[in-house]
């Protein structure tokens, strides 16, 4: 909320009612729904409506196991490297970002993933074409994020620390973002 209203309101973003699983369950019914109540958080004031026009917003903390025998030890099967080197056929962030994909497909906006595993810092995950927009604007990022090509998804993604993200492109506005980010958008469709 801070960030997209430059400080002003706190309370601008909250979780989408049944964090989307209203907009889930209307549409298996066949019934319309509103496109803003895909994803696990949406605008709760005008000044942040323009982010969620364009992003469908996916958020997931935690997700640790238990490892067996050990009391007080867990493991987050869920990193970015389960992806290559895991037994898993089908790691944790890939069915966290086929999900985020699934939602923003269905209510015709971009994908855009906020996860934090136990014990570690947010981080956030978009396209490769939003980043290459906001690195147009912003310049290049002064910190480490990955770029992935993946094969569930046609485009490539990005991931990056939350705070690092927020820090580098501090200065949004609703028309600075217009400008980045819906120029690129409107040559892929």
């Amino acid at each position: 909320s801070l960030y997209l209203t430059q400080m002003k309101i706190d309370d601008g973003v909250w979780l989408t009612e049944g964090s989307g699983a209203r907009a889930t369950n209307k549409r298996k019914a066949k019934q319309q729904t509103r496109l803003d109540q895909f994803g696990d958080i949406t605008y709760t004031v005008p000044e942040c409506k323009y982010w969620f026009d364009v992003f469908s917003v996916e958020c997931k903390t935690g997700y640790a196991k238990k490892t067996k025998g050990k009391k007080h030890v867990t493991l987050t099967h869920w990193s970015l490297m389960d992806m290559i080197d895991s037994h898993q056929k089908v790691s944790q962030f890939h069915e966290f970002w086929e999900q985020c994909l699934n939602d923003a497909i269905e209510s015709k906006r971009e994908p855009m993933l906020v996860f934090r595993r136990n014990r570690r810092t947010p981080c956030i995950t978009f396209r490769e074409d939003i980043f290459v927009a906001f690195t147009r604007r912003f310049g290049s990022p002064d910190f480490n994020y990955i770029i992935l090509v993946t094969l569930f998804d046609p485009l490539s993604i990005v991931t990056m620390n939350l705070r690092h993200f927020f820090d580098w492109t501090q200065q949004i506005n609703e028309s600075i973002f217009l400008q980045t980010v819906t120029r690129p958008l409107m040559k892929r469709r």
